[in-house]
């Protein structure tokens, strides 16, 4: 799992608005968003996705304790990791009983 400030660098990765941008980068290295900013990327960036073809897995509420989180992206691991193999674009939301499809 790599942050932002990580994968660009901390001043590029701080200095990015918008989420265009990365959504395109992380697409074409083929990698995986995990993101619990929910309400942009499945209303405001979903064209980006698609146009992309991102892979996004998406915590629903964004108010969820880092643990909650974590616990269910470990509980998860194995589903995530067999529908990531497929191509994108494709967005999942992260619930206690499982994935939920929305593109």
């Amino acid at each position: 799992m790599v942050t932002m400030a990580g994968y660009y660098g901390e001043q590029v990765g701080q200095s990015i608005t918008g989420d265009t941008r990365w959504i395109e980068d992380i697409a074409a290295e083929g990698l995986v968003i995990l993101s619990k900013d929910n309400d942009s990327l499945c209303g405001l960036h979903k064209p980006d996705i698609e146009e992309h073809g991102a892979k996004v897995f998406i915590f629903p509420k964004a108010n969820a304790s880092g643990q909650t989180m974590a616990e269910r992206f470990v509980k998860h691991r194995h589903r995530i990791a067999s529908r990531a193999k497929k191509d994108g674009p494709m967005i999942y939301r992260l619930y206690p009983e499982g994935l939920k499809k929305i593109l």
